[in-house]
């Protein structure tokens, strides 16, 4: 896969990208094998998760009940 790129940032007040120095291109091969997440990382996420949905619930709970 190619990655635009240009010597300059882009210009994008006419609601397009624009390039004002020079354009070229750049190979990017990303590293697939390292795309997921490992099972520790799922399972700080699941924990995460969980504890978030905690906090909600009882903060509706609690505001239920006042």
């Amino acid at each position: 896969m190619n990655i635009l790129v240009c010597d300059q940032p882009f210009d994008l007040s006419a609601g397009a990208a624009m390039c004002p120095g020079q354009l070229g291109t750049v190979a990017y091969e990303g590293n697939p094998a390292n795309a997921g997440l490992t099972w520790q990382e799922v399972e700080e996420l699941q924990d995460g998760v969980l504890v978030l949905f905690a906090a909600v619930f009882g903060f509706l709970v609690l505001r239920k009940l006042l």
